[in-house]
């Protein structure tokens, strides 16, 4: 069973998270890449190339609502399909020159917003903030996804 301060971190969590990604989404310029069409371009920048259906799961959206965001991108010069070779179901998805300056220049500038959010940290919490991030994505990084406890509540 957790302790109290486990418990404490977990409902921080819980309230920190949903504001973080708000406050993600309202850094994005006006008139720009909407905040999904920016998780597309990024998951393609981070792994490569892309199929339709992959990007799918990894955003969490359906198959009709990744084709209409290519759809959007592609007309805007951002990404590129191609067919597989070996495959003609398959379809990738990759970035073009201008989606990949677009993607450099985005996440250069959210970078630089989130480091502010650490301005007025003392320099000792940040060492701690940084030790303890570190742990937990390497904690959440070995978890097997298929061995996670289930939450155990009665629906």
């Amino acid at each position: 069973m957790g302790e109290q301060i486990d418990f404490d971190l977990a409902d921080a969590f819980v309230d920190f998270l949903p504001r973080f990604k708000q406050w993600v989404e309202h850094l994005l310029p006006s008139g720009g890449p909407t905040a999904v069409r920016v998780r597309l371009l990024g998951a393609v920048q981070c792994e490569g190339p892309q199929k339709m259906s992959g990007l799918a799961t990894v955003l969490a959206i359906t198959a009709r609502r990744v084709t209409a965001l290519v759809d959007a991108l592609e007309k805007e010069g951002l990404v590129a399909r191609s067919p597989d070779p070996r495959d003609r179901r398959v379809t990738w998805i990759t970035l073009t020159e201008r989606g990949t300056s677009m993607v450099d220049r985005l996440y250069e500038a959210h970078r630089q917003a989130v480091a502010g959010l650490f301005d007025e940290l003392a320099p000792d919490r940040k060492a701690a903030l940084l030790q303890s991030m570190r742990e937990l994505a390497e904690r959440l990084s070995r978890t097997d996804p298929d061995g996670r406890r289930a939450i155990d509540v009665a629906v």
